[in-house]
């Protein structure tokens, strides 16, 4: 698994349990329409924070975390401006 999905994986499981941190994770990856796969570029991974941000409370801290370290890593944001009213 993708080290920085890792390290999201045991921040949930330590709070929620190995069980649901897999269930939350697969689901954020599907939410995102991505196959289960070693790595994810940074692109994708903004793609799972948002899947992880449709949660409340603590899984949508994680998801929010994740996502800046995509943003970080080179992940863009889509751009809105050029969209008609």
């Amino acid at each position: 698994m993708d080290k920085r999905l890792e390290s999201v994986r045991a921040r949930i499981a330590a709070h929620k349990g190995e069980k649901i941190a897999d269930e939350l994770l697969n689901a954020a990856i599907s939410h995102a329409k991505l196959e289960p796969k070693p790595s994810y570029s940074a692109q994708e991974l903004l793609l799972i924070a948002d899947g992880l941000i449709t949660n409340a409370g603590f899984i949508e801290l994680v998801g929010r975390n994740l996502k800046v370290e995509a943003l970080q890593a080179g992940a863009k944001l889509p751009d809105f401006s050029s969209t008609k009213k």
